[in-house]
């Protein structure tokens, strides 16, 4: 955002910027929930979450802020 002069309308969730994002639970499933709970660093917890996650993980996905 800061390299294309759009750091004040994105590249945060601050209130009124734009951002595209998706809101996952990693205790969607009692398996993902026993792995994600023995992460140690977010290398782990991505690890388990894209090995074992699917459609359940899925709580929100915003996109533009809205």
């Amino acid at each position: 955002a800061r390299a294309l002069g759009l750091e004040g309308v994105v590249g945060n969730l601050q209130p009124g910027c734009e951002a595209d994002f998706v809101v996952l639970d990693p205790q969607a499933t009692p398996l993902l929930a026993r792995k994600t709970s023995q992460a140690n660093s977010l290398d782990e917890l991505l690890f388990a979450l894209i090995v074992l996650g699917d459609d359940r993980v899925v709580v929100r996905c915003v996109v533009s802020g809205g």
